[in-house]
């Protein structure tokens, strides 16, 4: 099978959307038709032509199934999923993701995009003040607007992570010598930032200028883009030999 013919029979919704339905549970022709709200005949022609490729199998009491290549083909799907929701995004901006996580960039479907410096900044500080547990920061600066809000935390004995640019001079009023000492790491190369709390998490990425685009970030509280955030820090975070 050619890459080609993989992308022609995923073209129509109905295929789609069956393949979709099957990675939820094992379904017989008359439950899909009926969750699709198509005609039986049209059904059985949708699922001859997904078992000719192998994306589905049926077991010995009728219902369908999602072969293995079926399975891993849907966690790749996620990827589109997710360019196509953010399509007028992803357009002006550069993920610079390692490559472990450009697979995985599916997870960041349904995210909001947050437009506009004061309101990006203003999701920064909901996260600093909704933290429970800890506060991450993957930032090339701290905005001096949040320094109330970290010190106040820091100071009720929240973890405070951070992963700064190397030679980055904080602002006044903000000293890494200070009680109580946050956790901080250098690095040398800039990619992304990443904000994230025990239950919120939030990306920036570069804009075509190459710069770190300040105006526009995704947001979310969903499960996937939170474990996407977590995973994503603490893959820079450990290897970073470099400590304060």
């Amino acid at each position: 099978m050619r890459v080609n013919e993989l992308f022609f029979e995923l073209s129509h919704e109905n295929r789609l959307a069956i393949l979709r339905l099957l990675q939820k549970r094992k379904m017989k022709n008359k439950q899909i038709s009926e969750s699709l709200d198509t005609s039986h005949t049209e059904t059985v022609r949708h699922l001859m032509r997904l078992g000719d490729i192998g994306l589905i199998e049926k077991d010995m009491e009728g219902y369908y199934l999602l072969s293995p290549l079926g399975t891993t083909l849907l966690t790749l799907v996620s990827v589109f999923d997710f360019l196509s929701e953010k399509d007028g995004y992803m357009r002006n901006h550069i993920p610079n993701l390692p490559p472990a996580f450009e697979a995985r960039i599916g997870a960041l479907t349904g995210s909001s995009v947050i437009s506009e410096v004061m309101n990006t900044l203003g999701k920064s500080t909901q996260i600093i003040e909704n933290a429970k547990k800890y506060v991450w920061f993957m930032a090339d600066q701290i905005n001096t607007h949040n320094l109330p809000f970290l010190k106040k935390k820091m100071q009720e004995g929240m973890e405070f992570r951070f992963i700064q640019r190397k030679g980055y001079t904080p602002p006044p009023g903000f000293e890494w010598s200070e009680e109580p000492f946050p956790d901080v790491r250098f690095l040398n190369e800039w990619s992304l930032n990443v904000y994230l709390n025990e239950c919120e998490g939030m990306l920036r990425f570069y804009g075509r200028d190459g710069k770190i685009d300040y105006a526009t970030c995704l947001y979310s509280t969903k499960q996937e883009f939170h474990s996407f955030c977590y995973d994503l820090f603490l893959s820079f975070w450990k290897k970073i030999d470099e400590k304060l």
